[in-house]
């Protein structure tokens, strides 16, 4: 009896390591394996945010480069680029190079010093008309602006009389004539002042900026003071001068560094 058992218990290995040769070792557990793969492939450690794929070779620079280490760390530059929106904006528009080459930021921090800014962008009109490139160009003439200095155009100005007899120029009156937060702005002293700065013409000379005019992130950035404080930051201009910042800026693991800083240390 014992020997028939063994012969039995040989014959039965010998079927099933004739199966397992046919079928492989260890054998195929069909979907329980696929499901075994995909758990490990999501349980691997996640990327750094210097390791984010940006697909840009100079924006994957960027973000591994000392310049956004510097930038990590600048409080107030995290705290500006924190909106979503507004980092957009920068990585769309241009904006961040003309931010990054001076003139518009000294022009910004004149204007937030002087409490124009805050005058201007606050009236939602008067934000649409700084847009119109042929005000611009209306502000630039300085027989108009010496007319506007006077105390008697700004009060006819604020009494909607004759515009073209005030103004002494047709196309500009029939240009007001519609505007009327531009006429309340002209009659103001302190207003005209700001509207005819140096500072704002400079600014409103770059389409960028008179486009950014649009964006509601930009214009809060504008109206807090935060856009000018933050543009006092050598690490922030330095970063906005970087070829590789328009893209970075939308990439994820832009995204993913700013929700890791501690904007309030």
């Amino acid at each position: 009896m014992t020997r028939k058992m063994m012969i039995g218990l040989a014959a039965a290995a010998a079927f099933v390591m004739a199966v397992l040769m046919v079928t492989g070792f260890p054998p195929d557990l069909g979907g329980v394996q696929g499901t075994v793969g995909q758990a490990k492939r999501y349980t691997a450690p996640q990327m750094a945010a210097g390791d984010a794929a940006v697909g840009d070779p100079a924006a994957q620079q960027f973000i591994q480069s000392e310049t956004f280490a510097a930038l990590l760390k600048d409080r107030e530059a995290m705290k500006l680029l924190a909106d979503p929106q507004l980092r957009v904006l920068l990585s769309e528009q241009g904006l961040a190079a003309e931010l990054s080459r001076g003139d518009l930021a000294e022009a910004l921090a004149s204007m937030e010093a002087s409490g124009a800014l805050h005058q201007l962008i606050n009236n939602a009109d008067l934000r649409a008309d700084l847009q119109d490139a042929s005000l611009r160009t209306w502000l630039a003439n300085a027989d108009l602006l010496n007319r506007l200095q006077t105390a008697e155009v700004r009060a006819g100005l604020a009494a909607n009389a004759n515009l073209a007899a005030l103004v002494g120029n047709a196309d500009f009156a029939a240009y007001l004539s519609s505007r009327s937060a531009l006429r309340a702005a002209l009659a103001n002293e302190t207003m005209l002042k700001a509207l005819t700065s140096a500072d704002l013409l400079h600014a409103l000379r770059l389409p960028v900026f008179a486009s950014a005019l649009n964006n509601a992130s930009f214009v809060h950035a504008l109206q807090s003071g935060n856009l000018a404080q933050a543009l006092h930051s050598d690490a922030l201009v330095r970063a906005l001068a970087d070829p590789g910042f328009a893209n970075a800026v939308a990439s994820p693991g832009f995204a993913q560094a700013i929700a890791a800083a501690d904007l309030h240390q």
